[in-house]
């Protein structure tokens, strides 16, 4: 957490995370499963060295990995404010909030006769959640909870709003 130092790593995946990119895989020196921010890994080279620890045939480490996974969704709760949201969106959208959130297509709503789908899952409630929502452009719904409704309501207003000025040029 924050240390800075030289690590020997075998690599099993990148994975997308609390709006992060991250290389999950054995750290030598820890002698556990880590994840690692992509942003902050330097001078990064292949040492040609064959991998002897994968992911598949951990069963006898993977309580700590566990213990790893659980250790980072505490510091999520606790780092961020989560928020509960849900959103109506077309299902050919939905693999952004998968990919980002981490969650199941079995977590989303059967298609809809209007083409969407209903999904709920947790997200930070940072300053950027609006600009993350508005990304979906017009294709997003949010159904609740209606704080967020109304604050992206409120963006939209602002965004608007400033469009005007712009006429006076």
């Amino acid at each position: 957490h924050g240390e800075v130092g030289r690590r020997f790593v075998q690599p099993w995946k990148i994975v997308f995370r609390g709006q992060a990119w991250y290389l999950y895989g054995w750290c030598n020196q820890k002698e556990e499963a880590r994840y690692f921010k992509l942003s902050r890994i330097q001078n990064i080279r292949n040492t040609r060295r064959a991998a002897d620890i994968f992911e598949d045939s951990l069963e006898a480490k993977k309580s700590k990995s566990k213990d790893v996974e659980r250790e980072y969704s505490e510091r999520l709760k606790k780092e961020y404010r989560l928020v509960t949201l849900t959103v109506r969106i077309p299902k050919k959208e939905l693999w952004r909030i998968m990919d980002d959130y981490k969650i199941e297509e079995s977590q989303a709503s059967a298609e809809e006769p209007d083409g969407l789908t209903t999904v709920t899952f947790k997200i930070p409630d940072e300053v950027w959640l609006v600009t993350y929502l508005l990304s979906f452009g017009s294709s997003l719904e949010v159904v609740a909870p209606k704080s967020v409704k109304l604050a992206l309501e409120e963006e939209i207003k602002r965004i608007t709003e400033l469009g005007h000025s712009f006429d006076e040029f």
